[in-house]
């Protein structure tokens, strides 16, 4: 894969381990495996080709040599929107090119992003983050429910549940999990999936109940399940833009954060009038 030799490439290994003072590989029968070393001295490479494309991005504008209109986007959430998303802006900036990246750790990223949208459950932003959505959160259950036709429900009714979830590691999974918790139970959960309406399909099986954003997991007919407000607990998430800490952000990146912001603004003026 590299064009080198085996003896040449052992050679160059075996120099950078000297230099550093620590091996980089555990030898496993004929393989080599990174080892712990060998995990951090990438974690920093990666960041210094990181540094080096962002670099040359920068210069290319500086310059007057705009040529890399390239978004890469990690979408944590919303995921939904994101036909919607794509084609205004493009309707806006026709020469924008994207690559969406979903369901992997920012820190697992080989390549540099621009923007990433995810969630949490406290409003807290930086010059970095920026909170464009606060969305309540209801419970979803099938229409003949025993509890469906409720006007609000204490979490603690819902403690012998079945639930329906997200997956481990993921944001919603994380905020259901904390409010469970905090409402002294632990959540009984029948499934996980990454794809909510891999859930909404499940839940109008009558499998299970689900904690549901209002606004960014809404769909437009309803006729199989109900949302029941959460009393008792304050139960929200915030939608976050990212930017990548440190990197550079071309003007048309500062147009699309800019686009982002407004269609949740609206997104949630929307919402609003609706309900």
């Amino acid at each position: 894969e590299l064009h080198v030799a085996q003896s040449a490439l052992s050679r160059l290994i075996k120099g950078l381990e000297n230099e550093l003072g620590c091996s980089l590989f555990d030898r496993r029968g004929r393989n080599l495996i990174l080892n712990k070393n060998g995990q951090i001295l990438l974690k920093y490479t990666q960041n210094i080709f990181n540094q080096f494309k962002d670099m040359k991005r920068e210069l290319s504008y500086s310059n007057g040599r705009q040529q890399d209109v390239t978004i890469t986007m990690m979408v944590k959430v919303a995921s939904k929107f994101l036909p919607e998303i794509i084609s205004g802006f493009n309707r806006l900036h026709p020469e924008a090119r994207f690559v969406i990246i979903q369901n992997e750790a920012l820190e697992n990223m080989q390549q540099p992003w621009d923007i990433c949208l995810d969630a949490g459950m406290e409003l807290q932003e930086d010059k970095f983050s920026i909170c464009v959505l606060k969305e309540e959160i209801c419970l979803a259950m099938p229409r003949n429910h025993p509890l469906a036709a409720r006007k609000s429900i204490r979490l603690e009714e819902v403690a012998g549940e079945s639930f329906l979830g997200m997956q481990k590691g993921s944001s919603m999974n994380e905020i259901a999990t904390f409010y469970c918790h905090k409402a002294g139970f632990e959540p009984h959960i029948v499934l996980t999936s990454d794809n909510p309406a891999t859930l909404r399909g499940m839940l109008s099986l009558g499998l299970g109940i689900v904690f549901n954003p209002i606004i960014t997991w809404k769909e437009v007919s309803e006729e199989e399940f109900s949302l029941v407000p959460i009393e008792g607990h304050a139960c929200f998430r915030y939608i976050y833009l990212h930017l990548r800490p440190n990197g550079y952000t071309t003007p048309l990146v500062q147009d699309f954060k800019k686009y982002l912001i407004n269609f949740f603004r609206t997104l949630a003026v929307q919402a609003k009038k609706y309900n």
